[in-house]
């Protein structure tokens, strides 16, 4: 059983006090130019998408295009991405946030030396992959991670028409006990907060299914 809740509210109705704080969060600037981020040619990122498999929970990801730096600053404890749809049609809207901030806690998989979606290794494969022009290979983590509680805080509503980029910064505090905690932070283009999420998560034995190099045609899949 898993439980749920969501606040929301709109800045615009609101007029208490208000103090600036320092983005990001204090982890370092994850500024990055997106156009070159499309096509490849900036240096401190890497994208890439992962492959649809049935039996993978990973599948619910694979329509998403993910950018990692390529030699990481945040500790083993955080994860940050930006992420867009691999779609250029597709838009993030308000309604899409609960989804997104259950999608990507993976900051277990830093303290697994042989994982291959840690902070070290899972930029190593995107630059493979990116050269090959096919998703990463792997439809499993090391372990599985079912959300048991879940707080989602929009902090502001996206346009109507949706945005095409947002980044996300996951940080676990306490990871004991086969239980870990997540604070998701989702951020627009311009690094204002979008919505904030709070998350405890059980870290239990994944299927591990066996990797096959895919064609570039398999792609879309």
């Amino acid at each position: 059983m898993a439980f749920a809740f969501q606040d929301e509210w709109s800045d615009h109705e609101s007029n208490g006090v208000s103090f600036p704080i320092p983005r990001p969060l204090g982890l370092g600037t994850p500024q990055a130019n997106l156009t070159k981020l499309l096509d490849g040619s900036d240096p401190d990122w890497v994208g890439y998408s992962v492959p649809w498999h049935p039996h993978s929970f990973l599948k619910g990801i694979t329509h998403f295009q993910f950018f990692s730096r390529v030699k990481a600053l945040s500790p083993k404890n955080t994860t940050e991405v930006w992420v867009r749809f691999r779609r250029n049609d597709q838009r993030f809207t308000t309604e899409m946030l609960g989804s997104l901030a259950d999608h990507w806690r993976r900051m277990i998989e830093n303290y697994v030396p042989e994982s291959a979606w840690n902070n070290e290794q899972l930029p190593k494969r995107a630059i493979q992959a990116a050269k090959e022009g096919r998703p990463i290979l792997g439809y499993s983590t090391s372990y599985g991670y079912p959300t048991l509680a879940m707080h989602l805080e929009i902090k502001k509503k996206l346009p109507s028409e949706g945005v095409q980029w947002l980044f996300m910064r996951a940080r676990s505090t306490e990871i004991k006990n086969g239980r870990f905690d997540a604070e998701v932070t989702i951020m627009d283009e311009r690094m204002e907060v979008v919505a904030l999420s709070h998350q405890i998560s059980f870290i239990t034995k994944s299927m591990q299914i066996a990797d096959r190099k895919r064609s570039p045609k398999d792609s879309n899949l």
